[in-house]
């Protein structure tokens, strides 16, 4: 995240030349001029452009570089397959798992989302991964899987900014399952299993993108979407701010 507009910097330039229609072109040569890495990002978080320096040797091959992200697409398609075959028993396991990876792979959506030169396929592959474990930790009551969902959620969380939704369903979860996550436990131990998770999520946040945490880089993600919803007209389409968000939290 080096070079970057500092957190206080990009605020104050965001409150005096964000809100003026009229400074918009002067704002964008002002972003290009820093070279802010962030904005280049569109203030996603890094996972994938790790992706892009790993398969840059082919860059000047676009065809090659939107094969490569297809990667993430046949890997959500395994996760759904051998997630519903280990969740669910015998045949309805099987059952589940054929059409619910056909349904995902056979999907025109997906597949065009997947050859994009963007972070959209890898989020997804996260977040089901982190939807399957949570389904697994539930079915076979072992808390493991719950550490396992945490780290996905993380890396989903350095992948979109969406990832606040995982964090939400997260929480909803572990209130909704808290007789299968602390069975036998006192009724105390929601407090080191809350640190643990907190501190295991905040360790591979800063094991990926280290301005999260120094910087508190991940702000300006969420800075940059109140500012789309207060200040451009219809940003997200023809819905409120909050209509969008709580479509995706549903």
């Amino acid at each position: 995240d080096t070079p970057s507009l500092g957190l206080g910097d990009f605020i104050r330039i965001g409150l005096k030349r964000g809100r003026d229609s009229g400074q918009r072109s002067s704002l964008s040569e002002l972003i290009r001029e820093s070279d802010d890495v962030n904005l280049y990002r569109h203030q996603h978080g890094p996972l994938y452009s790790y992706w892009l320096i790993v398969t840059s040797p082919w860059r000047d091959q676009e065809d090659a570089m939107r094969s490569f992200t297809l990667a993430f697409y046949a890997l959500t398609f395994l996760v759904i397959y051998a997630g519903c075959i280990t969740i669910l028993p015998g045949v309805r396991g099987r059952l589940a798992a054929i059409l619910a990876s056909s349904l995902y792979l056979f999907s025109y959506t997906n597949l065009r989302t997947s050859i994009e030169l963007a972070p959209h396929a890898l989020f997804a592959l996260c977040a089901v991964s982190t939807l399957v474990l949570l389904a697994r930790m539930i079915s076979s009551g072992d808390v493991r899987y719950w550490y396992f969902s945490v780290v996905s959620t993380a890396l989903a969380f350095v992948t979109l900014e969406v990832g606040l939704v995982l964090l939400a369903t997260m929480a909803g979860c572990c209130w909704l399952e808290r007789r299968t996550i602390f069975a036998g436990w006192k009724s105390r131990e929601w407090v080191p299993f809350t640190a643990k998770s907190l501190a295991l999520f905040v360790g591979v946040v800063f094991l990926v993108w280290p301005a999260a945490i120094l910087k508190l880089a991940f702000i300006k993600s969420y800075l940059v979407q109140a500012y789309l919803s207060l200040s451009r007209e219809n940003a997200y389409g023809p819905v409120s701010f909050l209509e969008t968000w709580r479509l995706r939290v549903v």
